[in-house]
């Protein structure tokens, strides 16, 4: 199989070189979106090295991929620093792949920096012609796993501007995906997205003692429009994802403090692997203390979309959960914190009252309602959790 080299972040003594075998190496965890549209493939990932680089990494079976660059870390020599964390993405890239699996291999690039140069110009040249052709042919999005994103993803649009005089609460929202022991130490991804239980039951009741009260999302969008008000320590817990542990591990502690938590469902993954079932699903829904809101059908990256595939992800959720839960679905979370002018605009015309992202803050605005922010819990003791929150 030939090799594509494609240049790096700006690194001229890094390529990375995809061919066709079977992988053998050490990297310890990747994750990545999914397939979004027919030939074409739009995924952000993050590697976390905890070994010394020495083999080559496997890639699911794609077509092409559109990537973004971010500096790898490196040691003095140019290789990889063992136990260092090293990502990329590339914002115009789009890389064609061959059908069977394909590897990712470093490798000290020095002098071929101006073959690099024309690989870039001749993938950015067939980009432009599969942009066209895909546009121009809308798909359904296959149903596909998701891995979340770990860190915090800044807006690609601007925040709408505040309105003058207009009403600020401050209302920390909690970020949860896992609750639960990860059963894979090695897998660093659910390492960094699981909270123990015990460590979940000890943020509740450190929260409860130091006075907070758990609201919904309606009660603050009320509350910010003039028709409500909220507790003198408002909280909003949410749970991206809808995994099995949220029924049989952090259902059953909410229900014994009287908490209320959010869960944001993809519909397209329910009743698959580690995803709660419909069953489930509208048994929760049943409790006042739960709110059943959309992740979209099959947590892709939105902003990769054409427009007629956005509006299915954000119609057809709501439609399924709504069908299921007997209730409106009025509240969405954007995949991997991803979105654009055309997605909130699309969840203003589906009906949504409001929009989870990833961005840090817990400032409330009525004019930032499709932009709230939320705070990653994470493994904070209870009285980290409210320390962080406080502020």
């Amino acid at each position: 199989m030939s090799k594509s080299p494609v240049a790096a972040g700006g690194i001229a003594s890094v390529s990375y070189i995809f061919r066709s075998r079977q992988a053998r190496g050490r990297w310890s965890s990747l994750w990545l979106s999914h397939p979004v549209t027919s030939g074409l493939v739009s995924f952000d990932f993050h590697l976390r090295i905890t070994r010394s680089y020495d083999g080559e990494l496997t890639l699911p079976p794609l077509h092409s991929a559109v990537w973004t660059f971010l500096p790898p870390s490196l040691s003095a020599k140019g290789g990889l620093r063992g136990g260092r964390e090293f990502g990329f993405q590339c914002a115009t890239c789009i890389v064609p792949f061959p059908r069977n699996l394909v590897q990712l291999e470093h490798k000290d690039n020095t002098n071929h920096m101006r073959t690099l140069l024309i690989v870039v110009a001749i993938i950015l040249a067939y980009s432009f012609v599969q942009l066209d052709s895909i546009r121009s042919k809308p798909t359904k999005p296959p149903r596909t796993t998701p891995t979340p994103t770990l860190t915090p993803t800044p807006t690609p649009i601007p925040l709408p501007a505040l309105v003058p005089g207009e009403r600020a609460l401050h209302v920390p929202v909690l970020l949860y995906h896992y609750v639960g022991d990860n059963p894979n130490p090695q897998d660093r991804a659910r390492e960094t997205l699981s909270v123990p239980p015990g460590v979940f039951e000890e943020q509740l009741r450190t929260l409860r003692d130091n006075g907070y009260t758990s609201i919904s999302f309606d009660e603050l969008a009320d509350a910010l429009e003039g028709k409500g008000s909220v507790p003198a320590l408002p909280v909003i817990l949410t749970f991206d994802d809808g995994y099995l542990d949220f029924y049989h591990i952090a259902w059953p502690i909410l229900q014994s403090f009287g908490v209320k938590a959010t869960v944001f469902i993809p519909t397209g993954l329910v009743g698959s692997g580690a995803y709660m079932t419909w069953p489930m699903i509208e048994e929760i829904s049943r409790s006042t203390q739960i709110t059943i809101a959309a992740h979209s059908v099959t947590h892709t990256s939105l902003p990769s979309l054409g427009g007629d595939q956005i509006i299915w992800e954000l119609t057809e959720s709501k439609r399924v959960l709504e069908s299921h839960i007997g209730k409106p679905v009025m509240w969405f979370a954007y995949p991997y914190g991803f979105f654009d002018d055309r997605i909130v605009a699309g969840l203003k015309r589906a009906g949504y009252r409001g929009a989870v992202t990833t961005l840090f803050g817990s400032i409330q605005y009525k004019s930032r309602i499709y932009h709230i922010p939320r705070i990653r819990a994470g493994r904070r003791t209870g009285l980290e959790l409210v320390g962080t929150i406080s502020n």
